[in-house]
């Protein structure tokens, strides 16, 4: 049995559609804070666990939300557990998370968002157990056309030589 932990607030219809979407032997929880009691047991029996917050969302970070994980949330999952942080990266703290990673505790991290999104570095670009995305996790249909739009103007950027925009700090194609 695979156990994914959403922190943060999701709508319960949404969480009940994922549920209906999940293969067998994967089970989903849902919990709204850390400082939810649910929270730490939840947390030392999931073997995901996924930040993550509702599209409609457009509120700032809250002080209720920043570092919402950090060292002592990423000590009650279990060993070799995983995270994915698709919400804001301030919900994270990447201090406690890379010394999670570095001392073998979390098996592997996939994040769409960092704490300084226009940041010239990858914090994470020296841990292969960490997978970085540009922040395209919120892809809508409203949405993808401007990303579509940002991709080809890349494009044409890199053929000319020229500095990209956006590109995921750490990389090669960042400077």
């Amino acid at each position: 049995m695979t156990r994914v932990l959403i922190a943060e607030v999701f709508p319960p219809v949404l969480v009940e559609q994922l549920r209906t979407m999940l293969p067998a032997g994967v089970e989903l929880d849902m919990v709204a804070s850390s400082s939810d009691d649910d929270f730490a047991r939840a947390a030392a029996d999931a073997d995901i666990l996924l930040c993550a917050r509702r599209q409609v969302d457009r509120q700032a970070l809250s002080p209720e939300t920043h570092h919402l994980i950090g060292e002592a949330e990423l000590a009650q999952m279990p060993a070799g557990a995983q995270l994915v942080n698709t919400s804001r990266g301030q919900v994270v703290d990447e201090a406690a998370l890379r010394g999670a990673i570095e001392n073998g505790h979390l098996g592997g991290v996939a994040i769409d968002v960092l704490e300084d999104e226009l940041g010239e570095v990858n914090p994470f670009a020296d841990l292969p157990q960490v997978l970085v995305t540009p922040h395209i996790a919120g892809t809508s249909q409203k949405s993808l056309p401007r990303a579509m739009q940002m991709a080809v103007a890349n494009i044409g950027r890199f053929l000319h030589g020229e500095q990209l925009e956006n590109p995921v700090p750490g990389t090669s194609l960042a400077t």
